[in-house]
């Protein structure tokens, strides 16, 4: 007589996901929240983000730039103070990656990594 295979059983399959003695000796798979990044921002600019320190999803592997379009997303008031007609940086706003001015947006950073906008600096 041949034997006849079934398909997991409801509680079979929870008693895996979740650890019970049934299926202790299953793998457990945790699952990893998004990667994210900080930035920091300064005087008019934390103005127009609702705050100084924001906090966004970026992928595993990111950019500044990449880090910067995810900031500047959902935040049109913050868009308009840092970027041009052309999608570039205005001249007059540093971005800065632990601490050093980032000349090259296509620079690599990473979750670790802490981001700035520092809007243009007036005095005399």
């Amino acid at each position: 007589e041949e034997e006849v295979l079934h398909p997991p059983t409801l509680a079979a399959r929870r008693a895996r996901r979740f650890g019970n003695v049934a299926g202790a000796d299953a793998p457990k798979v945790v699952a990893r929240p998004p990667p994210h990044m900080e930035w920091r921002l300064f005087a008019d600019l934390a103005d127009a983000a609702d705050g100084r320190a924001v906090t966004v999803d970026v992928a595993d592997e990111v950019t500044v730039r990449e880090a910067l379009d995810a900031l500047l997303a959902d935040r049109p008031a913050l868009r308009e103070k840092v970027l041009d007609e052309d999608g570039s940086v205005y001249d007059n706003v540093n971005v800065l990656r632990n601490g050093g001015t980032v000349e090259d947006l296509s620079t690599a950073a990473d979750s670790d990594d802490e981001l700035a906008l520092f809007p243009p600096v007036t005095g005399g």
